[in-house]
């Protein structure tokens, strides 16, 4: 067993050798072009690897920090969840763990596969859906297993605990005449309306919450009208989520959702930024209730509207997947399964033009910039 500082495409790793094979690990710390700030990053860089060949080591020779294995299995949790949303699965998980029977003050090196096998039954039985207990459970493993990686544990209690099977459920997307609706909704704030305009806006560009909360004009690029080209605007944005790189085109009817074009910092939904997902979807549930839309409505309904009916209309299932930015055609495939809408009664949202007179709210706006000079088909 090994372990190196190496210095590769201007990052520092820890070059791993350990049982025979061999493997990198990232430092997250980029190299200083000053000398006296790279000595000093060596110094960093070596006190990381001292600590994880002692884990290594630890873990080979099953010895365990048993000050810190004594310490009480919600104390560790908090640790963990630290500065997070309360609303984050972690926090979540932490106040599940401190209505189990002993209240989470068992010692990390007394909680065994029969504990955590009784912490999900007690999950069960509190009348919790399955997807909920599995995301309580996942967070656990992950609890455990950040143990092991510090030397804490030897293994993980929860390695052999498996998932609930959950049923198949079909989530609700929106059809054309559901989306014509929302367009009608008539809102009572200004709040309102920009909840409005940033879930159709979704619906015709695919983009989750997080990413219209920080859409810039910045991220918003013109092109050149050619053959392989009919839309004038493009969003180019890096999503918050995977981190992956979108080019996603702008519609007409998408671009007159928008405010005109301001600084290139400021925000395209301004109050979007400052307020949470949950705000938001309230004010959904709401509008959707006015207009006599009873399906479920959330913020991630705009994104599956996207790519359900794209993908009932024909699309090129691979386009949809560089539109929605998922990493695996399998995730975009997923969209494909909702019989929610007849492909024969479908046409895509990217051919969808509302009609300006069914968009009869004041608050929603229809200027277009004065240099717009095509449209989407």
């Amino acid at each position: 067993m090994s372990v190196k500082i190496r210095i590769k495409r201007g990052y520092f790793y820890l070059d791993i050798i350990q049982n025979r094979r061999h493997h990198w690990e990232a430092l997250h710390l980029k190299a200083s072009s000053n000398a006296r700030s790279k000595r000093e990053q060596m110094r960093i860089a070596e006190g990381f690897r001292a600590k994880r060949e002692l884990q290594i080591a630890m873990g080979e020779w099953n010895f365990t920090d048993r000050i810190s294995a004594q310490q009480k299995l919600v104390d560790y949790i908090e640790k963990i969840v630290g500065n997070k949303k309360r609303h984050s699965p972690m926090y979540n998980c932490l106040q599940w763990v401190k209505k189990s029977a002993d209240g989470g003050h068992i010692q990390l090196q007394s909680a065994t596969e029969t504990w955590v096998r009784s912490f999900q039954e007690m999950l069960l039985e509190s009348h919790l859906c399955e997807s909920s207990v599995n995301k309580i459970i996942r967070c656990l493993k992950v609890v455990f297993n950040r143990a092991v990686r510090e030397g804490i544990l030897v293994r993980s209690p929860a390695m052999n605990i498996k998932m609930v099977k959950e049923p198949p459920r079909e989530k609700d997307v929106l059809s054309p005449d559901d989306v014509v609706l929302m367009h009608s909704a008539e809102t009572k704030s200004s709040l309102e309306a920009e909840v409005k305009r940033g879930f159709l806006f979704a619906c015709y560009t695919g983009l989750r919450i997080s990413d219209l909360q920080t859409l810039t004009w910045a991220n918003i690029e013109k092109k050149k009208l050619s053959k392989y080209n009919h839309c004038t605007f493009w969003i180019k944005k890096q999503q918050v989520k995977t981190k992956g790189l979108v080019e996603i085109p702008i519609s007409a009817t998408a671009l007159a959702l928008i405010e005109p074009f301001d600084s290139p910092d400021s925000f395209v939904f301004k109050m979007l930024a400052v307020r949470t997902e949950r705000v938001g979807n309230s004010i959904l549930k709401r509008l959707a209730k006015r207009v006599g839309i009873t399906k479920s409505i959330s913020w991630h309904t705009a994104r599956r509207t996207f790519a359900t009916l794209e993908l009932e209309s024909g699309a090129d299932p691979f386009t949809v997947q560089r539109l929605m930015g998922h990493k695996s055609i399998k995730m975009t495939g997923i969209y494909a399964k909702s019989n929610n809408i007849k492909s024969s009664a479908v046409m895509g949202l990217m051919n969808m033009i509302v009609e300006s007179d069914s968009v009869p709210d004041k608050q929603l706006s229809t200027r277009q910039p004065e240099d717009y000079s095509g449209e989407c088909p």
